[in-house]
């Protein structure tokens, strides 16, 4: 569609039918989501947890050698009661909408992202849409491994020290509602924080940010990702700081990408 002559009314239409259209395929992505609740999504959301419990017959358990080394450690993980409760007549219900929201998001964001790709490219240049061509892609993928990393491999240490390492004395009395917010807000918090080198290479590109920028500001920031993590993650010192430890790194990443996009940036404004 060719948009270089509309007006800002046009404009506006146009920003209402894709919004129109993506909350359609939400609302269509979460009464699918309803439907795979309880032979998909509820296994989906417990790998966690039955990965902790050493309950493999869930196909999303993925056990892992630090894992296997802490719970061994500790016999009494296996005596613990690792199952999930809800308290309220409303919370299991809830919870099932909750999933399904989150779960049928995720089955539309391919049609969520080509609605926002074909919106935003009428006001790109040729080559600006060649560049999104690679970084949108890449974006996606590194969304997904923090995702993949958060699931499988930081959710069940977090447990493990969240839920066994808090006495022999004490029972755990898993609540659904609270494991739920747990899984989602690591999880999402994790893939955005993979965006990160993406984010600081464009920035670097632009010039707003340099190297030496981040070099000399890295204790700072090393303040605002632990202020970040605990606004991501749930009020506990653990969890935050298993966030925030993977952010140090990909900010030591971050200024390895932003010499790059720098030196790229210098050479073309040199020629």
């Amino acid at each position: 569609m060719d948009d270089t002559g509309m007006s800002l009314t046009q404009h506006l239409g146009e920003l209402r039918h894709r919004l129109i259209s993506c909350l359609l395929a939400t609302l269509a992505g979460m009464i699918a989501g309803y439907c795979l609740y309880d032979p998909l999504l509820l296994d989906l959301l417990r790998g966690p947890l039955d990965t902790l419990a050493g309950r493999m017959e869930n196909p999303f358990a993925v056990n892992s050698p630090l894992l296997s080394l802490l719970r061994d450690s500790s016999p009494t993980t296996r005596a613990l009661n690792l199952d999930l409760h809800f308290i309220g007549p409303m919370e299991g219900f809830m919870v099932k909408l909750k999933a399904a929201f989150f779960g049928g998001l995720l089955i539309a964001s391919p049609f969520i992202l080509y609605q926002v790709w074909k919106f935003v490219s009428c006001a790109l240049t040729d080559k600006e849409r060649k560049a999104m061509h690679t970084f949108l892609p890449l974006s996606v993928l590194l969304f997904l491994c923090g995702l993949l990393i958060s699931y499988f491999m930081m959710l069940p240490i977090v447990l493990y020290f969240l839920v066994v390492v808090t006495g022999r004395s004490l029972v755990p009395m898993l609540i659904l509602s609270k494991y739920v917010s747990l899984v989602v807000a690591c999880c999402l918090g994790f893939g955005v924080i993979f965006e990160m080198p993406l984010v600081i290479f464009f920035l670097a590109r632009l010039g707003l940010v340099s190297p030496g920028f981040l070099v000399r500001n890295r204790k700072y920031a090393i303040l605002l990702m632990f202020i970040v993590a605990a606004m991501l993650t749930p009020p506990d010192v653990i969890t935050q700081i298993m966030m925030g430890l993977p952010m140090m790194v990909l900010y030591e990443v971050s200024i390895w990408v932003s010499k790059a996009a720098w030196n790229r940036r210098q050479a073309a404004l040199a020629g």
